[in-house]
């Protein structure tokens, strides 16, 4: 993890959390209540060590992954384009459609079920990124794309039990390749 590295931080709460706050650096992509938890992703471009600072005022539970990603534009917003899906109760989690508007894409898919996630499989294409294995309630897989248009995953499988659940996809604008 590199200056001009660009950090994704996935960060759920249980909805009986209040007062959170994040430090000014990181930018929100979503926050989605999810029913009994709140899911918000975060992107910051690192520049000098990243300040990791997050807080709240009540203690309940919380998860939190952190996925770093090299080859990002330098400048602007490293966002290409970014869906959160509709929060339902589901097994499977189905991260939206997205149009990508720039080629040369990392596409990112994240799925969140309460009540966690087995031996978690991808959508077809991607690569497992955090994949925990056991009662973990997030799971975050991806994909290179080298053309501009539509991108639909798949669902996630293993979710362990239909319960609130939400899916979301984000794809970054690279530095096209020399």
């Amino acid at each position: 993890f590199v200056d001009n590295d660009v950090a994704l931080w996935a960060i759920l709460t249980e909805d009986t959390i209040t007062g959170f706050t994040i430090n000014g650096a990181w930018t929100n992509i979503w926050t989605t209540d999810v029913g009994p938890f709140t899911y918000r992703v975060y992107w910051l471009r690192r520049s000098g060590a990243p300040n990791l600072t997050v807080s709240w005022t009540t203690s309940h539970y919380w998860e939190s992954v952190i996925i770093a990603s090299s080859g990002c534009v330098t400048t602007g917003t490293p966002i290409d384009a970014s869906a959160a899906g509709t929060p339902t109760t589901i097994q499977d989690v189905d991260p939206p459609a997205i149009t990508i508007g720039t080629a040369d894409t990392l596409a990112y898919v994240f799925g969140t079920n309460w009540a966690g996630y087995g031996a978690t499989a991808a959508p077809t294409n991607y690569t497992n990124r955090f994949s925990p294995g056991t009662a973990f309630d997030q799971v975050i897989a991806s994909r290179t794309i080298a053309a501009t248009g539509s991108e639909n995953p798949d669902a996630f499988g293993a979710a362990l039990a239909s319960d609130s659940a939400c899916g979301f996809t984000l794809a970054l604008r690279s530095v096209a390749p020399a």
